[in-house]
Formats: C-alpha cells, sequence, structure tokens
C-alpha cells in the first residue's frame, strides 16, 4: 500500500507519478488522492478479462469501507498479473476516468494509463506503435516527459514556445524540458506537411529533470516527430545528430541538425516543393458476384501508384473486410510500388454454407502508415442465391367431366412456381395432349408464361370429344394457387361409351430434370419448362 502510495503521489526522492506531471506541464496538472484496500475480489486471476466488472466490485467493497468512490474524478485500479492483454488499460479522453494496472511495481505503466485518461494515445513510431521511447506514452520502463506534440496537445507548450515555420531558414530551439520561462527562444518548431493534413514537430531533448531518464540515443539530439492533432497518436520519425538530416522528397521537406550546446540546439529547415503525391487507386474486379452458399469467389485486386515521378517508391499495406463469419485471405499482404507503378494481387472469399439469401459488402483497402494520404478502399458485394429446385405444382380445376359425343368441354389448368423465394422468373411453355381423333384448344398452348417463385398462373383447356371444336374464344383468366388439386377423371363409363380411355402424365418439365405428374384420363397439357427473362404474361 505504501509502495503504491510513493510511486504515484509521494516517492521520497521525488521520483512519482505527481511530481513527473507537475514539471512537465509547469504545474497544471497533479495528482493528490487516497490509497483503499486491499480488496479481494471473488474472481481468479487466470479467469478472462472483465475489467469493467472488477472495477465495479472494487467500488462496491470500497464504499462499503467508507469510501466514496464516485467522488473522485479518475480512478486506478491496481490488480495482479490477469489474462488482459496489456499491462495496463485505461479510459481516453474522459471524465471521470479509469485505469486499470496489472504490473503494480512499475511507475511507468501508472503514468502511461493516466496519460490516456488525460487524452493521449500512444507516441508511436512508423514501425511500433509503442516505440518512441522519448516519451512516457511509448513502452519504456522509466519515467520521462511527454515529446514535444504532445505537449502541444496538453497545452503545455504553447505561445511563443512553440514556432510555425513558413520560409525556409536556420532557427534555434531550446531543451524541450526547459521550463517556459527559462527559454529565451521557441522549444519546438512546427512545420506542416501538406500531403496528409499533419505537421512536423521540430524538438531538442538535452536531459533536463525527468528528461534525464532517456536513454542516451535520444538526448543531446533533435528530435523529429510528425502528428495529425487531436488523439492521433505521435510518430517519431528522427532523432538527429550534429550534421545528419532527415528528408522527405515527397513533400520537399529537409530538416539538418547544425549545432548544439547546453542551451540550444541549431536546426536548417528546407520546405521545397512537393513531388506530387496523390492517393493511389485500387480497383476490384470483378465488383459484384453471385452465387450459391458455400461457393468459393475470387476477385482481382488492382493498385496503382497515383504519385508523381519525382516522388519515392510507396509500400501499401492490404486489408479487407467481410460479412462476419465468412472467411477470406488475400495473397499479398503489402505491395510496393513505384510512381506510376501498378500491383495485383486477389481476395478469396468463401461463403458459409448456411449464409442466408441476400447482397453482401466486402471491402479491400490500401494504405501506408509512413504516408496517411496513401490510403485507397474499394467495395464490392457478393450475391448469396439458394438454388432453385423446386418442383412445379399442376393441377386442373374440376375431378372430372363427362358428355355425348361433339360436346365441347373447358378446364382451367392451374400452374404454381414452386421455386424458392428470391429466385427469378420462370417461363414455362404449356401443350394439350388429347386421345387421338379428338380436338382440343387451349389458351396456352405452345405458347410460354412467365411465373414469380411461389406464383400461380391458370389458364382455360377446351377439348371438344371426338368432334370439331366451335371456334369460340378462350377467356383469360388470373387466379390463385390450386394447391393440391388433383387432374381430371372422366367417369369411366363415359370413357368407355366414347372410345375407350386414354390418358398421359400431366408435367411441368424443367432444365434440372425435376418434374411433377398429374394424371387425366381424357384431356392432358404437358408443360416444357426454361428460364427466361420478362414478367407474368396474360396474353392468349
Amino acid at each position: 500500500m505504501q509502495a503504491i502510495r510513493d510511486r504515484m503521489f509521494s516517492d521520497p526522492a521525488g521520483y512519482s507519478v505527481n511530481e513527473l506531471y507537475r514539471e512537465m506541464s509547469e504545474g497544471q496538472v497533479s495528482f493528490s488522492g487516497e490509497v483503499a484496500g486491499p480488496y479481494t475480489l471473488n474472481v481468479s486471476s487466470t479467469d478472462a478479462c472483465a475489467n469493467n466488472a472488477w472495477a465495479s466490485a472494487a467500488d462496491a467493497l470500497a464504499a462499503a469501507d467508507g469510501l466514496n468512490p464516485a467522488s473522485y474524478a479518475r480512478k486506478v485500479y491496481v490488480l495482479p498479473p490477469s489474462p488482459c492483454p496489456a499491462a495496463g488499460m485505461a479510459d481516453l479522453g474522459v471524465t471521470p476516468s479509469r485505469a486499470w494496472v496489472f504490473t503494480c511495481d512499475v511507475a511507468h505503466v501508472y503514468a502511461h494509463e493516466l496519460g490516456h485518461n488525460l487524452g493521449m494515445h500512444h507516441a508511436a513510431t512508423e514501425t511500433s506503435e509503442y516505440g518512441d521511447n522519448t516519451d512516457i506514452m511509448g513502452m519504456q520502463g522509466g519515467l520521462m516527459p511527454v515529446n514535444a506534440p504532445h505537449k502541444s496537445q496538453m497545452g503545455w507548450l504553447r505561445g511563443a514556445s512553440i514556432a510555425a515555420i513558413a520560409e525556409d531558414g536556420t532557427y534555434e530551439i531550446a531543451p524541450l524540458a526547459l521550463p517556459r520561462a527559462d527559454a529565451a527562444v521557441p522549444q519546438a518548431l512546427q512545420v506542416a506537411k501538406p500531403d496528409s493534413m499533419e505537421s512536423y514537430f521540430v524538438s531538442y531533448r538535452h536531459g533536463t529533470g525527468f528528461e534525464a531518464n532517456a536513454c542516451c540515443q535520444y538526448l543531446d539530439r533533435v528530435n523529429l516527430h510528425r502528428w495529425a492533432g487531436g488523439s492521433a497518436r505521435t510518430y517519431l520519425l528522427a532523432t538527429l545528430t550534429e550534421g545528419q538530416s532527415y528528408v522527405d522528397s515527397d513533400n520537399g521537406f529537409t530538416v539538418t541538425h547544425v549545432s548544439r550546446s547546453s542551451t540550444s540546439a541549431v536546426v536548417r529547415v528546407q520546405r521545397g516543393v512537393s513531388c506530387g503525391t496523390a492517393a493511389p487507386t485500387l480497383r476490384l474486379t470483378p465488383r459484384d458476384q453471385t452465387g450459391s452458399p458455400g461457393v468459393h469467389a475470387v476477385y482481382d485486386l488492382t493498385l496503382t501508384n497515383e504519385d508523381g515521378p519525382a516522388c519515392s517508391p510507396s509500400t501499401s499495406v492490404l486489408s479487407r473486410t467481410v460479412p462476419p463469419g465468412w472467411s477470406s485471405s488475400l495473397s499479398a499482404g503489402s505491395l510496393l510500388l513505384p510512381p506510376g507503378g501498378v500491383g495485383s494481387a486477389t481476395l478469396s472469399v468463401t461463403v458459409p454454407p448456411n449464409a442466408p439469401s441476400g447482397a453482401y459488402g466486402l471491402t479491400a483497402s490500401a494504405s501506408n502508415a509512413m504516408k496517411p494520404h496513401h490510403a485507397a478502399s474499394a467495395n464490392g458485394s457478393f450475391t448469396v442465391a439458394r438454388a432453385c429446385t423446386g418442383t412445379p405444382q399442376t393441377a386442373f380445376d374440376v375431378s372430372s367431366q363427362s358428355g355425348t359425343a361433339g360436346t365441347t368441354l373447358k378446364y382451367v389448368l392451374t400452374i404454381v412456381n414452386r421455386d424458392t423465394a428470391g429466385c427469378g422468373n420462370t417461363t414455362f411453355a404449356a401443350q394439350a395432349t388429347v386421345p387421338s381423333g379428338w380436338q382440343s384448344t387451349s389458351s396456352i398452348g405452345y405458347r410460354r408464361r412467365d411465373a414469380r417463385a411461389g406464383r400461380d398462373r391458370r389458364r382455360h383447356l377446351l377439348g371438344r370429344l371426338a368432334a370439331g371444336y366451335d371456334g369460340g374464344r378462350v377467356p383469360r383468366v388470373r387466379g390463385g394457387d390450386r394447391g393440391g388439386a388433383r387432374a381430371p377423371r372422366l367417369r369411366s363409363h363415359w370413357l368407355h361409351r366414347h372410345r375407350g380411355g386414354y390418358g398421359r402424365p400431366l408435367g411441368a418439365d424443367r432444365s434440372d430434370g425435376h418434374a411433377e405428374e398429374d394424371s387425366g384420363h381424357a384431356v392432358v397439357a404437358a408443360l416444357d419448362r426454361q428460364r427466361g427473362r420478362g414478367g407474368i404474361s396474360d396474353s392468349a
């Protein structure tokens, strides 16, 4: 308990989180408070990470102990090592805020997580999210002040302490950790980085106060960072000894460390003409695909570097976003392209076997951490269409009819498209077949009829028993699904008196070989089926 109190508030040697923040903010930020506990939570250190639940449980125990946790603007929960994926965790830029520390004996972790509470993101390099070891928001073991962009974000570096550079020239800068009142010249230079809407920050780290905890490779050198503002990460680009330069050919920017002393460093800044950088172009081919569940689809990615010829080559990292539960892979993780260069890769996507029918979006992206403006994305889609294997249904409207020779009988035939919902329209071709010597006519004979999945078409069929058709026009009829109605069967005694019984199946044929059959002894309609475009037709 006392050790935690010392690390946070009152280390006898002055090496506390409170003293660090007081120094680098020049008294604008300090910490004081209580250390309560320890409390035993009803969890195991091997349980899954549940930091919010642990915080609530600790608050309840502290309240029962007479403390009022809600009265504190910032709370730090110190716990044993846990499955949580970090040495610490924190709310970012909110008040009240919470932080969790899982390495209770490392003061740097307390300071780092409280920095998140204040709104600072990680101090990174181009290759590591925590790689800037000149800043408490990186991942190093000691207490040290934050870098120039973070001091600017917090308002601890302002006014004459930071100079916006609009012209080429030689400039003198004071050590970053020096109290502002003791600095005779600016402590940082800010230079616009036009290709990404960021800024360069030039500062001098000499080893004043807590800054002495930084390793020698960062001290007595000019540090160069880039930062987009707000709660974005800061990026350390270079630490320059005397005579060294950093060159950004894309923006025509060069900074050179000319000389240094214990009180200042001299740098030369050149702001040239941009080489003509531009966002790359990413294309996805084909953009849209359709298939059944379980299929494997491949999209071709084409990336074009649109930079001007004087720019440096660019490495773009490829990524993708697919619907949840879908598997995917890229044939390449990145593409290195010169200005005007074109590279390609493939995106492979596997649709889950149980994917519902519908259209799904997917995205391919390209990015470059060193050149944030080198970002592009391309959207595509995959439409899942289940196989249309429904067997059509056919039925007549009456179960039987009879009549004398020469009588004309009328039947209404219903065709029901039993394809699954979402399938396209299907065209049916219908043909009537009657016993030899009989005559028939039909409003659907040899004419195609389109029907949507689950919808029906009703047509009249006239048959004249062993005599000529009387020539009357067949009316057109719309009707509902006749369900399971059976095909007509003429009475057997009538069939025997008139040429005996004749019949063949009534079927709706389709390209996949499935058909439904319904027998009719006297008048039978045979249906052929094919896929086609267009809507439902009612023409006779």
